[in-house]
């Protein structure tokens, strides 16, 4: 299930696009059993959308950029030099480390208690998410227009520490998903209901997403799945686009 979103309304991100993204039965349908965000890992799943995977890949605005994040592990995850920006998800330091290493724009859910950023660490630069600093900068803001995590090419994790009622969970039990809770948890409810502007076929996913971003104006900003991975839904029945 996929909900299209222009303009957004969310404070933080600004006057930009965005996108979130379900299974077809339940929210953590597309995301990776790997995942220690999930409330239990038995909700993820296993294997990739690569369907899904390159359209949003080619699911950038015309004179705009697009960027998402994912939880898969970065080894799974092909390099590209054009098109959206694909982060790594990472929840230790170790794996932040070493998908920095190998060469991926890489992001850090760092526990709510460890507000002392930026560091270095191992001479890799930490830096918070400049949003969760200052009130006036969104992700529209962020780098004059030129986001931190839409630049592919970069020498420095992004540190996002965790917030919500559940961010205690974070770096210690399983759970803590920002996006299960709160204003997120409504959009990522509505996605899975059907609710505004979604499409109940997640078969047409891919084609509906790259229609919608042919759509908005140039010079769009496009941040990918609020909420959702690119993972498989084990129902998703493969159509060619």
């Amino acid at each position: 299930m996929l909900k299209c979103v222009y303009p957004t309304e969310a404070s933080k991100l600004g006057v930009i696009a965005a996108t979130y993204r379900s299974g077809e039965t339940t929210l953590y349908g597309t995301c990776p059993a790997t995942c220690n965000l999930l409330p239990s890992k038995t909700l993820g799943v296993d294997k990739i959308d690569w369907m899904y995977f390159d359209a949003e890949l080619e699911a950038v605005p015309r004179n705009g950029l697009a960027w998402s994040y994912t939880h898969f592990p970065y080894t799974e995850i092909p390099k590209y030099d054009y098109g959206t920006t694909f982060n790594i998800s990472t929840d230790t330091i170790e794996e932040a480390l070493a998908s920095r290493a190998g060469g991926y724009p890489t992001v850090y859910a760092a526990p709510y208690e460890d507000q002392q950023w930026p560091r270095r660490i191992q001479g890799v630069r930490f830096i918070r998410c400049p949003a969760e600093l200052h009130k006036h900068i969104t992700c529209q803001t962020c780098g004059n227009g030129r986001p931190l995590c839409a630049r592919r090419e970069r020498d420095y994790v992004i540190v996002f520490v965790a917030h919500g009622t559940l961010k205690y969970k974070v770096g210690k039990e399983q759970g803590g998903c920002y996006a299960s809770t709160g204003p997120c948890a409504v959009q990522w409810k509505n996605t899975l209901q059907g609710k505004g502007k979604t499409t109940w076929d997640e078969t047409h996913d891919p084609e509906r997403l790259l229609a919608w971003t042919a759509s908005l104006p140039p010079g769009t900003l496009l941040r990918h799945r609020i909420t959702g991975d690119i993972g498989l839904n084990p129902t998703r029945k493969i159509i060619p686009i």
